[in-house]
């Protein structure tokens, strides 16, 4: 058990690591990946699964030891195969390009020039909101 332990202490501060840069990640218009957000749901299946087993070992549930020490052997192998697919080396966020937060681009300039040529070229985008301002010019 105590090995189970330390494993499973090292994947929570692993876990901790990945929430922390989640967050300071979210306020760029990013979204979580999908490898990363599966990862933490399987911490947090182990999560449930390791306090069961704590729960019953307190309560005098486990009477096989054998049985004991399979289930343990097995949980070390599933926090040790956690730990290696959490790092993440390629990033742990990408571009939500479904979120505008309210932000506009605006294109300024004199009559000619080609604001609304660069309105066009950006016409597919549904994220990006250009207002076109040109101003006004005594003749």
């Amino acid at each position: 058990m105590m090995k189970l332990k330390g494993k499973y202490t090292k994947l929570n501060r692993q876990k901790t690591h990945v929430i922390s840069e989640l967050n300071e990640e979210h306020w760029q218009e990013k979204r979580t990946k999908e490898e990363v957000a599966q990862w933490l749901a399987s911490v947090q299946r182990i999560d449930a699964e390791i306090q069961s087993i704590e729960n019953a070992v307190e309560k005098g549930g486990y009477f096989q030891s054998e049985r004991l020490g399979k289930l343990v052997a097995n949980k070390i192998e599933e926090i040790k195969e956690l730990c290696q697919k959490g790092r993440f080396s390629d990033g742990l966020v990408v571009m939500d390009e479904n979120r505008t937060y309210g932000k506009k681009n605006v294109v300024c300039g004199v009559g000619g020039n080609g604001k609304l040529t660069i309105k066009n070229c950006f016409r597919d985008i549904k994220s990006l909101h250009i207002k076109i301002v040109a101003p006004e010019v005594d003749h």
